[in-house]
């Protein structure tokens, strides 16, 4: 789903019926709702809600422990809530700044945000693998990259 306007009071709401990495999943969305707040709220919000009727994404905990490869997806799904997939078997076993990086990239897809080049090492969290680099770098917020993606996409 692509959001073509926005207006001072946009709102995006995320629900996580599994209670799917609680904490860190409010981490990641208000990761993504401090740069509303640095923009003055001219941006987007992101607000957790009880119920599919008002979501506009749903997170999802899948156990794959058969393929621990792959840690999340975001689904765009026409005429339902995006779905967010985050797979827990292969989660549990990493640390929780991990997790923060998962959840908090995974929101940025449903903010509208694709994969960034690896060369934006350190400088988004759109990266498609972590870690990356020597000093082998994982985000937990927004990098100065994503904040100016969010900037020209979201700020009006």
């Amino acid at each position: 789903r692509h959001w073509t306007s926005v207006t001072p009071d946009e709102r995006l709401y995320y629900y996580n019926p599994e209670k799917v990495y609680p904490t860190v999943v409010i981490h990641a969305a208000g990761a993504w709702n401090a740069l509303d707040t640095r923009f003055k709220y001219r941006g987007v919000r992101l607000i957790r809600v009880h119920s599919d009727d008002k979501a506009t994404v749903r997170i999802d905990g899948i156990r794959d422990c058969a393929d621990r490869s792959w840690f999340g997806f975001a689904q765009n799904l026409m005429g339902a809530p995006d779905r967010l997939g985050v797979n827990t078997c292969a989660l549990n076993r990493q640390s929780a700044k991990l997790r923060q990086h998962v959840l908090t990239h995974e929101l940025g897809h449903h903010l509208g945000s694709g994969h960034q080049r690896t060369r934006l090492c350190g400088k988004s969290i759109m990266l498609k693998s972590v870690p990356c680099g020597r000093k082998r770098i994982v985000l937990t917020k927004p990098g100065v990259r994503d904040v100016t993606w969010y900037q020209n996409r979201w700020v009006r």
